[in-house]
């Protein structure tokens, strides 16, 4: 995914901690860490906590980190829905013909999943967003399947939504917290 972080004052700590890669915007207010189809959810989930934490700072507002972190979700699933999209339901076959006995599956199980995710796709691709394996995957099926596109990027953008109202909303508890959580971790943080 990719997640666009804009804050009132950028501080240089705060973007390096962010994720890899990142760079500074050409004003120096903001950071972008990118995570396009890796999976790897870590660096979504770090930034918006630290986000959160710049919002309960004062460095950063809250409705810039949640449009450009869940736009950036978006458009970052978008990209694996267009390769499913590209990769087609019918170059499937092939490989399930092949391999389907170690999957314990056939082309009828695919033609019945086919069914279910065109009656049911948007729930999967919405419910999918809450799980940091799946979230990113969810998108190669759900165009693979030819879910509609506007199905696909309303759903995408309501789970992204709320799992970053989420994160970000833990990284605002820690970073108005942040005193009273150093009592007890101490010399360990």
């Amino acid at each position: 995914c990719v997640i666009v972080v804009a804050s009132k004052k950028t501080s240089s700590s705060m973007t390096r901690v962010a994720s890899q890669p990142v760079m500074s915007s050409s004003m120096g207010t903001g950071a972008v860490t990118t995570n396009i189809g890796t999976g790897m959810e870590l660096q979504v989930i770090a930034a918006a906590v630290i986000g959160g934490i710049a919002v309960a700072h004062g460095r950063m507002e809250v409705l810039p980190l949640m449009i450009a972190g869940t736009l950036g979700s978006t458009l970052g699933n978008y990209a694996w829905f267009l390769l499913g999209r590209a990769l087609g339901y019918e170059r499937l076959k092939p490989f399930v013909d092949r391999f389907g006995r170690w999957l314990t599956m056939d082309w009828h199980d695919v033609a019945r999943l086919v069914v279910f995710f065109q009656k049911h796709g948007q729930w999967v691709v919405f419910c999918m967003r809450f799980s940091p394996f799946m979230r990113t995957l969810i998108s190669l099926p759900a165009g693979i399947f030819e879910m509609s596109r506007t199905k696909f990027l309303v759903w995408t953008f309501a789970g992204a939504g709320v799992w970053n109202v989420v994160f970000a909303g833990i990284g605002y508890q820690l970073g108005a917290r942040f005193e009273e959580i150093d009592k007890y971790t101490g010399p360990a943080s």
